[in-house]
């Protein structure tokens, strides 16, 4: 067990960072289970965003799990000024994904949501944005090489706007 730990993501010179975070690695009777969570208790009405990951020792495919909101960008330790983000206070994060590692497949399925999003980025213009609501709702696989994508009962939201969809698509 890790009691504080700090994670970032980097992309093109900038980073995202995220702690502190309690890390729990445990061997259980069937599986290697991971679990990163939050050292800071979640504010009333919301569950601490976790990170969860089983790896099991026999046939059974490998699990992520990410689940819990919504909790403040702040709680998560995004500062304002990453990635252009800014009142990183206001904006809550909400997910509750699976993901499933099978023979040759990735499959998937969740919800989540980004509300109350603001930020300043020179490529959007001179002004901060400010309170974006984005959200998806997502069910599909792709194969691991790439070859085959399919989703279902898939929608984005930007805001009031809905971008519904089921689709598949093959690589040639």
């Amino acid at each position: 067990r890790i009691d504080s730990a700090l994670f970032a993501l980097a992309f093109h010179g900038e980073h995202l960072g995220f702690g502190p975070s309690e890390v729990t690695l445990r061997r259980e009777a069937t599986a290697l289970a991971l679990e990163v969570a939050p050292s800071a208790q979640p504010n009333a009405g919301a569950t601490a965003l976790a990170l969860r990951g089983k790896l099991p020792f026999g046939a059974e495919p490998p699990v992520v799990e990410l689940e819990g909101g919504p909790v403040s960008l702040a709680a998560l330790g995004v500062r304002d000024g990453e990635l252009g983000l800014t009142r990183t206070r206001d904006a809550t994060l909400e997910a509750h994904l699976r993901v499933e590692l099978g023979e040759g497949t990735l499959r998937g399925s969740g919800t989540g949501s980004l509300v109350n999003v603001s930020l300043q980025r020179p490529e959007i213009g001179p002004r901060e944005v400010r309170s974006l609501k984005l959200g998806f709702r997502a069910n599909g696989e792709a194969a691991l090489d790439g070859s085959h994508v399919t989703l279902r009962d898939t929608e984005l939201t930007v805001g009031a706007r809905r971008l519904p969809t089921d689709s598949s698509a093959t690589a040639r």
